[in-house]
């Protein structure tokens, strides 16, 4: 009967590690049922925040594109402004100009007439000189005609086109027509 006791206690044992076993392999496997729905939870959620960032995403850059193209009206708006604010200082400008034009125009066909009438003078000269001398000086009355009436032909076809370079062509303009008076008068035709 001992023998049979140690049988029982020995099986009872065994039974109890194997039942042991077997709640620790159910609990095992709990345990990783457990782990994988909390893993997929787990993925779910990072899927949601995922689309909740992208549609925060959306929405910034759509209200992105509503203020850039606002900010691109009012530029626009701003530069039509502008346009006419030049314009109507062009037009005021233009006036101006006109003006001193004018009497800029008046002033070299002065000169221009004047030089004209120094160069009738030396032509009329050019009779009494031999005919050895008289194409030199044709030439050189010639030449300065030229020069006086392409400078006059300058200043009728000027178109303006800002304050500064009317200002260097009037200053220009003045100058050649001193040089061709000058040269004008240098031509001493001699009898």
């Amino acid at each position: 009967m001992i023998w049979s006791s140690k049988v029982r206690a020995g099986r009872a044992t065994v039974a109890l590690a194997g039942l042991s076993l077997l709640m620790f392999t159910g609990a095992c496997s709990r345990s990783q049922h457990s782990k994988a729905e909390n893993a997929r939870k787990n993925v779910q959620d990072q899927k949601k925040e995922l689309a909740e960032e992208r549609h925060d995403e959306a929405q910034d850059v759509s209200r992105e594109q509503k203020d850039a193209q606002h900010d691109i009206g009012q530029k626009q708006e701003d530069v039509n402004k502008a346009e006419q604010h030049l314009d109507k200082v062009q037009h005021e400008g233009t006036a101006e100009w006109q003006k001193d034009w004018t009497d800029f125009r008046d002033d070299v066909t002065k000169k221009v007439e004047d030089n004209d009438k120094l160069l009738s003078e030396k032509r009329n000269d050019l009779a009494n000189v031999g005919a050895s001398m008289r194409g030199q000086y044709k030439e050189m009355i010639d030449h300065a005609e030229n020069r006086n009436h392409d400078i006059r032909d300058r200043v009728a076809n000027y178109k303006f086109q800002s304050n500064e370079s009317w200002d260097q062509f009037k200053k220009d303009t003045k100058q050649a027509l001193d040089d061709v008076a000058s040269s004008i008068k240098s031509i001493d035709i001699k009898k």
